[in-house]
């Protein structure tokens, strides 16, 4: 599986696209509760319920899935813009929509 940026995501059949999406999920609730610093890969796999090997199998380490995060929320800000701009009388009115969505923040875990 491709991520926007073009890093790739190993993955063969449907069962790994799942699991991809259950590490995904799991991590932004991990980082939800005690930021990056927070991130323990233990505590995804406790939180999505599976193995070390299949972490390994997908991610290189911590640093590899925190980028497969940020890479699926960029193509979701993506998607959101582009729904924003496709839906406006203007691009003023487009550019303030924007604003107004970037600061209130969705981000499902903050930086820290």
């Amino acid at each position: 599986m491709d991520s926007p940026s073009g890093r790739s995501v190993s993955s063969v059949g449907q069962g790994s696209v799942d699991e991809v999406e259950q590490l995904l999920t799991a991590a932004e609730a991990v980082l939800a509760r005690g930021g990056y610093a927070g991130l323990r890969v233990d505590d995804v796999l406790d939180e999505a319920r599976l193995s070390t090997r299949a972490f390994y199998r997908h991610f290189r380490g911590k640093s590899e899935l925190f980028l497969a995060l940020f890479d699926r929320e960029a193509a979701l800000a993506g998607e959101r813009a582009a729904a924003t701009f496709r839906w406006s009388r203007s691009p003023a009115s487009a550019a303030s929509r924007s604003n107004n969505a970037r600061n209130s923040s969705d981000l499902p875990w903050k930086w820290r």
